[in-house]
């Protein structure tokens, strides 16, 4: 008996062996939360909502028995059995209209988000969960037949307003139980809904927060910042300021999320070579004493080897690490890739407009977001890339252009649309 109660108690969370509130695992591998700390919501509110259903259907049964008075009970239960599924009908209907004009919005981005493929549009569209296609075929095939034995049947169910009142929002109540709002665009639509509390987000806020902020800007202790180490780095090698056009930190965000151990294997025509790095710089980290940083230099030398500059170049480690997942991982593997080019975009959009809007980073860095392959799936040359950003960073800041690409990036039709974000004020 007092195991009995332990075991509820615990359940309840109002006993916890000790002060200390700390997750434990049993013997048999399952997490115990303490009172304190939260866990996984289970499947109350489901069971709640069909017990509000069950009440509201058997409320409306009542309501139809006393209007129709003295008609027999069997009567008021037809009158619930043609009525729910017409009613069902009604929010299917509805859903269908919501996804047609969400894929209107999708047909202006064929080729960025679909490779002009409209068969995925409308798949990405119209797919339902399992028990959504059970429920609304059952639905639709009873209407025909509704129709064809009982006649006009809907003069009869809106006859009594009360009991298909009750019908009606158990109707609604169920498409949302069963969720046939769910969709892989709807998904999708989500993550831009959350207000930055998306993966992508996610990964911008830890990126710039946990990496970016504090080896960008000078801070004003021993620590020197990028353009001081960049400096130092002319100095020392003797080299013209020339051949360091942008002393800036470029961060990588490939379209595909690969990116190479060392940038000069993602450079076929062997234009990019691997320079010194940067200072290193040690920082206690979460517990780590003394953890290392530094900054990679590549050189990218013209076709002729007539010209040469000199750029601080890496990858962005998070679209590395989802890269990473995307391939290894047998069971989010998939689901990651799904959604890799939402993700990617996310994280781009977010790490720029918190970069412009830190006003000791908005000067030094550059973010190239990019299709590294052609039309047939082959890579691109990142020395290519690179050069293309450089010629458009020297365009951006002629006089004369200034001011109409002040507050706009400009996305080829290989990634998305045009978004207003980012204004670098010098190089």
């Amino acid at each position: 008996m007092s195991s009995c109660f332990s075991k509820i108690a615990s359940y309840l969370g109002l006993m916890w062996s000790t002060p200390l509130q700390v997750v434990r695992e049993d013997c048999r591998g399952r997490l115990i939360f303490p009172p304190d700390l939260p866990k996984e919501r289970g499947c109350k509110a489901q069971i709640f909502a069909s017990l509000s259903m069950a009440v509201s259907l058997l409320g409306s049964g009542y309501l139809h028995y006393v209007l129709t008075a003295p008609s027999n009970i069997w009567e008021s239960c037809f009158y619930v059995g043609i009525s729910f599924p017409s009613c069902f009908v009604v929010f299917i209907l509805g859903h269908f209209f919501i996804r047609l004009w969400k894929m209107f919005e999708e047909f202006f981005h064929l080729r960025a988000r679909y490779e002009g493929s409209v068969v995925q549009i409308l798949k990405e569209t119209f797919q339902c969960n399992t028990i959504t296609y059970i429920c609304s075929g059952c639905a639709l095939f009873l209407m025909p037949w509704f129709w064809h034995v009982y006649g006009n049947f809907y003069k009869y169910i809106f006859k009594y307003e009360s009991p298909l009142l009750c019908v009606l929002c158990t109707a609604f109540c169920f498409s949302h139980v069963i969720k046939m709002e769910e969709s892989p665009l709807n998904r999708t639509l989500q993550l831009v809904q959350l207000g930055g509390l998306d993966y992508g987000s996610g990964m911008a806020y830890s990126f710039f927060y946990g990496y970016l902020q504090f080896m960008l800007p000078n801070k004003g202790d021993s620590n020197k910042g990028l353009k001081e180490k960049i400096q130092d780095y002319i100095s020392h090698h003797k080299l013209n300021e020339s051949l360091f056009p942008v002393k800036r930190l470029f961060i990588l965000i490939p379209s595909s999320g690969y990116i190479a151990t060392c940038l000069t294997k993602m450079d076929s025509k062997m234009c990019l070579e691997e320079a010194t790095s940067l200072d290193e710089e040690n920082r206690n980290v979460a517990g780590v004493q003394a953890r290392s940083y530094k900054n990679s230099i590549y050189k990218i030398r013209s076709p002729d080897n007539t010209e040469l500059v000199y750029l601080a170049v890496e990858g962005a480690t998070p679209v590395k690490t989802y890269y990473n997942v995307m391939r290894q991982d047998p069971q989010k593997g998939e689901l990651f890739k799904k959604y890799q080019k939402e993700i990617s975009l996310r994280f781009f959009q977010t790490l720029v407009d918190i970069i412009k809007n830190d006003k000791d980073c908005c000067d030094l860095c550059e973010i190239v977001y990019y299709k590294d392959s052609d039309q047939n799936g082959q890579p691109l040359d990142l020395s290519d890339i690179l050069k293309t950003k450089l010629q458009e960073i020297k365009e951006r800041h002629q006089p004369a252009v200034i001011e109409s690409l002040r507050h706009r990036i400009y996305y080829p039709y290989g990634l998305c649309t045009y978004v207003d974000l980012l204004n670098y004020s010098n190089v």
